[in-house]
């Protein structure tokens, strides 16, 4: 009986032992895995970092824009790609302004600046005054907090890009042509009163009433725009010119 009895004992103990094992092995998986997940979980946040501009991109894209002479810089600096990717932290920066100065709303030189911390999407807006003679400004922005992070582009101060007009009188609608030999940005359209673009071209917003819009030129490239026309009779032409830089005016005659 003695004997059983301690069988009985030791076959408890062996398996109490066993249950002991298996649970202090399933909380070490389970400790591991929640360390994993935190480890990558901080990598991810480390990541979520968003710095960009309207028109500065990263230093191997060599961004490039022709501009008017006679116009100031305007960039924007973002702190979001998109309304769910935002940085929520405040970012700081320097502006280097190789033939032109960066200046404050008040006029004065803007060396450093902030685009504010938010969980909402914010913006911070450079103007760059460049220099008198200056045939050409590059433009430097180098975050310094949370992380580094560099922005640049080369503006050209002359008519780089191409415009033509496809139109006789009597034609409902005239063909705007648009050779771009820089970067994507927004050119400036400026049209008679009676005359209005295509509202399906996905590409083209209207900034200040009916008379003026804003093309979005992917950058190089040939691009068409079809312009309506309420009165037949009437014909279009480039009235800028045939170059121009950011900014494009249609005449009626």
């Amino acid at each position: 009986m003695k004997a059983d009895r301690m069988k009985q004992r030791t076959r408890f103990s062996l398996l109490l032992l066993m249950i002991v094992v298996m649970v202090l092995a399933l909380a070490g998986i389970a400790a591991a895995r929640y360390t994993m997940q935190k480890r990558g979980s901080g990598l991810v946040a480390a990541k979520d970092f968003y710095f960009i501009s309207d028109l500065l991109k990263e230093e191997s894209e060599k961004a490039e824009y022709f501009i008017d002479p006679d116009s100031n810089i305007s960039i924007e600096l973002y702190n979001y790609a998109d309304s769910l990717r935002i940085t929520p932290g405040t970012i700081q920066y320097g502006v280097e302004a190789d033939g032109g100065q960066c200046m404050d709303p008040s006029g004065n030189q803007l060396v450093t600046g902030t685009v504010p911390g938010s969980v909402t999407a914010q913006k911070a807006t450079l103007t760059i005054t460049p220099d008198a003679g200056a045939n050409d400004v590059i433009v430097t922005v180098t975050s310094s907090k949370p992380y580094r992070k560099v922005l640049t582009a080369a503006f050209h101060r002359e008519s780089g890009n191409l415009a033509s007009m496809e139109d006789a009188s009597g034609n409902r609608a005239a063909v705007l042509t648009m050779t771009c030999a820089d970067s994507a940005k927004n050119i400036t359209i400026e049209l008679p009163r009676d005359v209005i673009p295509d509202q399906t071209d996905d590409r083209v917003t209207y900034t200040s009433g009916p008379s003026t819009c804003t093309f979005a030129s992917p950058g190089y490239g040939v691009y068409s725009l079809v312009l309506l026309k309420s009165d037949k009779t009437t014909e279009l032409t480039v009235g800028s010119g045939e170059t121009f830089a950011d900014k494009i005016t249609i005449n009626s005659k």
